[in-house]
């Protein structure tokens, strides 16, 4: 793997610094790397586009099912809380 910015191979792992890189490496298949030649950092992933837009499509698809089972849930305990009549 060769740096975006110099193009030197001397590019290595790097670890998440907050909250906010922690959550993308947990969601997308991507890591941090960090360049010791000019000290360009930034994350990239070892997946081609075809895998990287599947894995998006499905992480999408598992978002939107959870998102309809909680409206469901939620709809379902307001009316066994709130009975019309």
């Amino acid at each position: 793997m060769t740096c975006p910015s110099c193009g030197n191979s001397n590019i290595y792992r790097s670890h998440s610094r907050h909250l906010l890189e922690k959550t993308l490496r947990a969601v997308l298949p991507v890591h941090y790397y960090r360049c010791h030649d000019c000290d360009w950092r930034g994350m990239k992933t070892d997946l081609k586009w075809r895998k990287l837009s599947k894995y998006l499509i499905s992480v999408l698809y598992v978002l939107l099912v959870a998102g309809l089972v909680i409206a469901l849930i939620g709809t379902l305990l307001f009316f066994l809380v709130f009975r019309p009549g």
